[in-house]
């Protein structure tokens, strides 16, 4: 009998969480299937204690879950996550971090799940005391469940945790597995997913809870910075045609008339110039709880610099065919609600909180998600 999932969990030095994971795998309510752990040189008892449990499980006559204990052939998590791909002998890559802990109905909903859906996830319960913008973090992803969703802020963030991945193995080694680069490798997937046509859903429980630490990769490594965040945004908006279209199609304008989100969109788009930058009203985020002081975080040390209704910026484009600066009008967001024919909107800014009380306001002024504005971080 084939297992009829492949739990995947790369790991390095986790000696300390791995046992509790380990556990939490095994306890599922849906027995048959593989544990793949395949271990990044790690310098600790990690492999030993995965060897003991699989041995005393062996004792007790107990076959499923299988444990297969596995030395990375290369070095780090891609290829230690694409070295368990090709392990995999079942037909479903289910992802799990060897820190984390598994509902016990985890994997039998997730492949009922993948009946409906290409790929699937869960909510996640963040635990290990995160700081606020982890949890408004946690809060806004867990919000984008349906296919619609996840679609209309893929450039955002990354809409999915990656250890609540579950997909056809086929499906992962037609997109060409894991890519190995100076980016995100799960954000890489998730838009190369979304780009192909895959139907990405989360199943609306909270099936796995997700240690937040200061030891965790993303909070080390230069491919979680946010500069290669918006580089791989980058790379994805520039072969996004059907984006281009309707910003072909229709006048364009951007939501976000700070410096620095004016250098994002022109850094992302250095070819097209908006009709206009739309500045956020201050009563709009004072209403809804938000302080404009707080607009100062999305760049320390003065770097925000508003530009309020009713001025201009100059446009620092790149186009060889403009021999003279452009400047832009700013607006308000009264004057893009009454603008005829409805422009298409990019939203530029990222302030905590800002951005959701943005993308209500466009919705409550007739404004549609993907149709008609677009987020991006």
């Amino acid at each position: 009998m084939k297992p009829a999932a492949s739990i995947v969990i790369p790991f390095r030095n986790a000696a300390n969480t791995l046992n509790d994971c380990l556990q939490s795998v095994l306890n599922q309510s849906y027995p048959y299937f593989e544990i793949l752990l395949i271990d990044d040189r790690s310098t600790d008892q990690g492999s030993e204690l995965i060897r003991a449990v699989a041995e005393s499980r062996k004792g007790q006559g107990l076959v499923w879950p299988d444990i297969r204990l596995v030395q990375s052939k290369g070095a780090g998590i891609v290829d230690a996550l694409n070295q368990g791909l090709s392990l995999c002998q079942s037909p479903v890559f289910v992802r799990m971090d060897a820190d984390d802990i598994m509902d016990p109905v985890r994997l039998q909903r997730q492949l009922e799940h993948l009946e409906e859906v290409d790929v699937s996830g869960c909510l996640v319960e963040p635990v290990g005391n995160p700081g606020p913008g982890a949890q408004e973090y946690f809060a806004w992803q867990n919000n984008l469940v349906c296919e619609s969703d996840i679609l209309a802020n893929r450039y955002v963030e990354c809409p999915l945790q990656h250890p609540t991945l579950a997909m056809p193995v086929n499906s992962l080694k037609s997109l060409g597995a894991y890519r190995d680069g100076p980016f995100p490798e799960d954000y890489d997937l998730f838009l190369r997913c979304l780009q192909a046509g895959m139907r990405v859903e989360k199943l609306p429980d909270t099936l796995l809870q997700y240690r937040v630490s200061e030891n965790q990769l993303s909070r080390k490594d230069h491919r979680y910075s946010k500069q290669a965040f918006h580089e791989l945004r980058k790379e994805y908006l520039a072969r996004d045609l059907a984006l281009h279209k309707r910003m072909s199609e229709r006048r364009m304008v951007v939501w976000g008339a700070s410096r620095r989100s004016r250098r994002r969109f022109e850094d992302h788009f250095p070819d097209w110039i908006p009709e206009y930058y739309v500045d956020i009203k201050p009563s709009l985020l004072e209403s809804s709880g938000v302080p404009m002081a707080r607009m100062s975080e999305e760049s320390p040390g003065g770097d925000y610099e508003r530009s309020p209704a009713g001025e201009t910026v100059q446009a620092d484009t790149h186009r060889s065919d403009r021999a003279t600066p452009v400047r832009i009008a700013v607006r308000s967001p009264e004057y893009l609600y009454a603008d005829s024919p409805r422009p298409f909107v990019l939203v530029y800014v990222n302030a905590r909180g800002a951005r959701g009380i943005i993308q209500r306001a466009l919705q409550e002024n007739g404004f549609e998600q993907e149709v008609d504005f677009l987020c991006i971080g």
